[in-house]
């Protein structure tokens, strides 16, 4: 006769820190003043994380990988910025983190060149990023009763951070995209 095995109970399937997939808004205060008088408008941006342990325990080093998305302006003038951040996030307690990692941002401007069309400028402007936040259970997601192992997701957490973003010293050509960013968000722990 074969010994039945037990089923794991929601404490035991969750040891192990889970993958959280995030929604996020972001409000940035950029550090170019003539980004604003140019492009007026509000400074929330929309976008999405992937958030992944670098390790087995219950507290490891966390991985985020961040992408967001904004435009100023109108159609036919207008900005757009793409920043993204692959940052490093230690636990250090109680939901809390801290987290440094490289950004890029990238950016898309449309204005008017003459009367025959417009004009594109594109590039890129690489940083770092400093942040720190905490993300906390909302108690949504309710623990199985036994022998049910529940679904895929275990918590539904509300995510709160602030971060700097930094270029190099010293730079001076073309935009400067380093930022104050205060981040929102909702994930789902997988």
């Amino acid at each position: 006769m074969t010994p039945i095995e037990p089923v794991p109970t929601p404490i035991e399937a969750r040891d192990e820190a889970p993958v959280r997939v995030v929604l996020r808004g972001a409000a940035e205060l950029i550090d170019d003043a003539a980004i604003a008088q140019v492009y007026p408008g509000t400074p929330w941006m929309f976008g999405a994380g992937l958030v992944v342990p670098l390790g087995p325990s219950k507290h490891p080093l966390l991985l985020d990988f961040d992408a967001a998305w904004h435009r100023l302006g109108e159609l036919d003038q207008s900005l757009n910025l793409v920043p993204l951040a692959l940052v490093a996030e230690l636990p250090i307690g109680h939901g809390l983190f801290i987290g440094a990692g490289p950004t890029v941002t990238l950016f898309s401007e449309t204005h008017p060149a003459d009367a025959t069309g417009v004009a594109v400028t594109r590039g890129a402007r690489i940083a770092a990023e400093l942040r720190a936040g905490g993300r906390f259970d909302t108690g949504l997601v309710q623990e199985p009763m036994p022998p049910s192992t529940g679904g895929p997701v275990h918590a539904l957490e509300f995510e709160v951070y602030v971060a700097r973003r930094q270029e190099r010293p010293g730079h001076s050509d073309g935009f400067d995209l380093g930022a104050w960013r205060g981040v929102v968000g909702l994930s789902l722990c997988f």
